[in-house]
């Protein structure tokens, strides 16, 4: 559980130091809510969820710390506007494992992180 917090504390840090590097490559099938935002986690063999971490302009930060086996797509709404910064940390079986998220709105994809191994971090 420390080395959680740690890691997310880490991913904090990181994503406030560094540029975003937006992928507008389009599709997603996420509907959002009345704000249009969603977070999708994309399926993937073998991979599950520890936790979602969203924290928004206002300071406000929610976490999902229920595991989610990733046996098909994951799709959450995103509650108050565009989240200034999201991470989700995952395991995987082996090196190969990959874990996707997207940022949708209005099912459009707008902003894309993936992370390859068995400690697996994505962010943006």
């Amino acid at each position: 559980m420390k080395k959680t917090i740690l890691l997310l504390v880490a991913i904090f840090a990181m994503v406030a130091c560094s540029k975003s590097d937006d992928n507008k490559d389009g599709g997603g099938s996420g509907s959002g809510n009345s704000s249009g935002w969603a977070l999708k986690i994309l399926k993937s063999e073998g991979v599950t969820v520890e936790v979602v971490l969203i924290q928004y302009s206002t300071g406000e930060t929610y976490t999902d710390s229920s595991k989610k086996p990733l046996t098909k797509d994951y799709v959450m709404d995103i509650k108050g506007g565009e989240p200034m910064q999201v991470a989700v940390t995952a395991t995987g079986v082996n090196d190969n494992s990959t874990l996707t998220i997207q940022l949708l709105q209005n099912g459009q994809v707008k902003r894309t992180s993936s992370s390859k191994g068995i400690g697996l971090t994505a962010s943006f």
